[in-house]
């Protein structure tokens, strides 16, 4: 039951001995080890299907079914009525109808829209693997992330310092040398305050970083080198003037580390450690005015300060110093004891790994789009909590568990908080695991970030596994959908905003291809029906198709978002791919499938024209220039192109001209109009083809986008 952070008792492979010796007993090899465990965890963990995967395929049997259904229904019915001998004639009618009903560039277009995305995605520093995970992203519910190097910098950062009766505050990140020391909101001057001068050269002194091109080292003294230099204290400097004569080591039993430097030509230990082991070595302290007795009341004062900082998160260290000079210069003599004992007490070292100064903001639209973030960390409660309070992750009263918490809940208990819990401490593989699968039974779509090995099989499980490009491991990688090149928890709520974008499209294009494609389907069957006439051939229709329907279609993937895709709910994980476009899909249909119909029958019975291909012709027309007029009310589900214009996407207007110029080359080249069985219109018949032609500009979404529950099965 005990964390494996916490079992002090055991090693590990991989685990590195740097000093002492001993024996220990092999309790475990190959698949009984911790990466053995991992392993199994990642071969049972099942690969998700994508959500935008099921959708299509739901929608592509369904297609098929109607289409075939369609098709054999027809030529059955034409069959029954002109006999045998018309079987040839029925079955091209049949053909024609089938291929009206197929959305050909359906496939193509997607496949384009997502190869889009997943480069707009690397240019935010996200790489996704898998071209549908671009969509997948646009459908997270629930982002399950790290701590550590994704909300945080993954460096320590001196944020406090204290010395006797004074607080100060550090500004900057990480290990960059940006930054100030602050009193009351104000830079410090050293020469004004000697005594936090004497702390920040002692603390820098009393460690081993290096600094060539960057520093190397630990990352709690890299943060008291690198808060020394934001002073003008420079490690370099220091060591050139106080030269090192002895160095007692840390170690985690003694929770302390000692050097003996000279300074002023007299030998002086410099000791920084934890708090409560520095103040009880100490016999005094260091003040503006001298040094005063360590009396139990400036102990326990000492002492509450390094709390208070403890429950804000941060890592605490003292630093204490002795004047050796009373031993002479013999100091290799000294014991360690002696060396460490009736120390002075300088102050303190208030250090934490802080959050990325954009997670805030990138946490806020999580919340503001209705995506639930939980942080998962193997970190202690108390510094989880720290850190997510100061990105609004967490506000007191909300939940926050531990995995041994996690351990005590049945699957049915953990599913029903699961959605509720904000942090989970002190996580292992398994908790990691179990989380992801109870928010999966709560249909919820989960987004999982991990760097290490055993982040692997939560990865895995996960509907979107995230893994870190900087400080990831190679399986994590290997195990996820997407990499983040810059470690950043911001690029994923970006990324989720360019996947929200990539569904819209795939829904414009399918409300598009779909009206449009329905229409003609009912052009040609009712065509028949009435007229005993298909009204548009198997050339024309595989013509709007494939040329009229595909480039703007496609172009359609170049378009900006109209939308403010962050500032709604997530999408109904159940919703189906036409949800809110029924009412558009239908009064699409209706106006296309009409229009050239009642033309057909005013042409041929009212006025008595004979030329079929010229009544053809217009008709043809008529659904080419419907469909391209219509497609400037697809681009925004509440925003028509009265709104929007014609603006915000070059290729989608070059692709409409080109389609329309193409489209009066076959009906007015006589070569081309006779292959396809056309005669041109005249200019007459141009009035009949702009009444219905541009109907299109009049379906606006702001109307006709409803969400109607009758298209969720699709």
């Amino acid at each position: 039951e005990t964390p494996i952070p916490d079992r002090t008792n055991i090693v590990y492979m991989g685990t590195a001995v740097v000093r002492g010796h001993g024996k220990a007993i092999v309790i475990g090899t190959g698949l009984n080890t911790e990466f053995g465990r991992i392993a199994r965890l990642v071969e049972a963990a099942e690969e998700e299907v994508t959500p935008l995967k099921i959708k299509l395929s739901n929608f592509a049997r369904k297609i098929a079914l109607i289409v075939v259904a369609l098709a054999i229904g027809l030529m059955t019915l034409l069959v029954f009525e002109k006999g045998l001998v018309a079987i040839v004639e029925s079955a091209m009618i049949a053909i024609s109808l089938a291929v009206a009903a197929v959305p050909e560039g359906l496939p193509a277009i997607l496949t384009i829209t997502l190869a889009i995305a997943a480069k707009k995605l690397a240019k935010n520093n996200a790489l996704v693997k898998y071209l549908l995970a671009a969509e997948t992203l646009g459908s997270v519910t629930v982002i399950c992330s790290d701590k550590t190097g994704t909300i945080t910098t993954g460096d320590m950062t001196v944020k406090k310092i204290y010395v006797y009766g004074k607080m100060y505050d550090v500004s900057g990140v990480g290990y960059n040398l940006d930054g100030k020391i602050l009193f009351e909101e104000r830079e410090v001057n050293l020469e004004e305050n000697k005594l936090l001068s004497k702390l920040l050269m002692a603390g820098v002194l009393c460690t081993n970083v290096a600094h060539e091109r960057e520093f190397i080292g630990d990352p709690t003294e890299l943060a008291i080198v690198v808060a020394g230099a934001k002073a003008g204290i420079l490690k370099s400097g220091l060591e050139a003037h106080y030269r090192r004569i002895r160095e007692i080591p840390f170690s985690s039993e003694r929770k302390r580390m000692t050097t003996v430097n000279i300074v002023d030509g007299k030998p002086y230990a410099l000791s920084k450690g934890a708090p409560e082991i520095i103040l009880d070595r100490c016999v005094g302290i260091e003040t503006e005015n001298g040094i005063l007795s360590l009396s139990d009341e400036i102990k326990q004062k000492i002492l509450s300060i390094v709390n208070n900082l403890a429950s804000d998160g941060y890592r605490v260290l003292a630093v204490a110093y002795r004047d050796l000079s009373d031993f002479g210069m013999e100091i290799d003599n000294l014991s360690e004891d002696e060396i460490e004992s009736k120390l002075i007490f300088i102050g303190l070292f208030g250090m934490i790994d802080p959050p990325r100064p954009e997670v805030f903001e990138a946490t806020k639209k999580a919340k503001k789009a209705g995506i639930n973030v939980i942080m998962i960390t193997g970190d202690h409660a108390l510094t989880a909590e720290a850190i997510s309070k100061q990105i609004g992750l967490y506000k007191p009263g909300e939940l926050i568990l531990q995995g041994k918490d996690i351990d005590k809940l049945s699957d049915e208990d953990l599913q029903s908080i699961a959605d509720k819990l904000r942090v989970l401490a002190r996580a292992m593989p398994e908790h990691k695991l179990r989380m992801v699968r109870a928010l999966k039974r709560k249909s919820q779509i989960v987004a999982v970030t991990g760097d290490g090995v055993n982040d692997a099989p939560a990865l895995k499980e996960a509907h979107i596994g995230v893994a870190m490009g900087i400080k990831g491991t190679e399986v994590s990688k290997e195990a996820a959908d997407m990499i983040l090149l810059d470690d950043n928890f911001a690029t994923i709520v970006r990324a989720i905003e360019l996947g929200r974008g990539v569904y819209d499209k795939i829904k414009a294009f399918a409300r598009f291809l779909l009206s449009c494609n329905i229409g003609e389907v009912l052009i040609i069957t009712l065509g028949v029906l009435l007229f005993r006439e298909p009204i548009l051939l198997p050339a024309l229709i595989l013509w709007i198709n494939l040329v009229t329907d595909g480039p703007p279609a496609t172009a359609l993937a170049w378009d900006p978002s109209f939308e403010d895709v962050m500032s709604r709910p997530p999408r109904d994980p159940r919703e189906g791919i036409l949800s809110g476009s029924l009412l558009f899909i239908l009064v699409t249909t209706i106006i296309l499938t009409a229009g050239p119909l009642f033309t057909f029958f005013y042409y041929t019975n009212i006025l008595g024209i004979n030329d079929i291909n010229r009544v053809r012709a217009i008709n043809f027309l008529q659904v080419v220039l419907f469909e391209l007029s219509v497609i400037w009310n697809m681009r925004s589900e509440s925003k028509s192109v009265f709104k929007i214009g014609f603006r915000g996407n070059n290729l989608l207007l070059a692709a409409v001209v080109l389609s329309l110029l193409m489209t009066l080359l076959i009906v007015y080249v006589p070569p081309i109009a006779l292959a396809f069985h056309l005669n041109p219109p005249t200019l007459a018949d141009w009035i009949a083809i702009l009444a219905v032609g541009t109907l299109g500009f009049l379906i606006v979404p702001e109307v006709f986008c409803r969400r109607v529950n009758l298209v969720k099965a699709l």
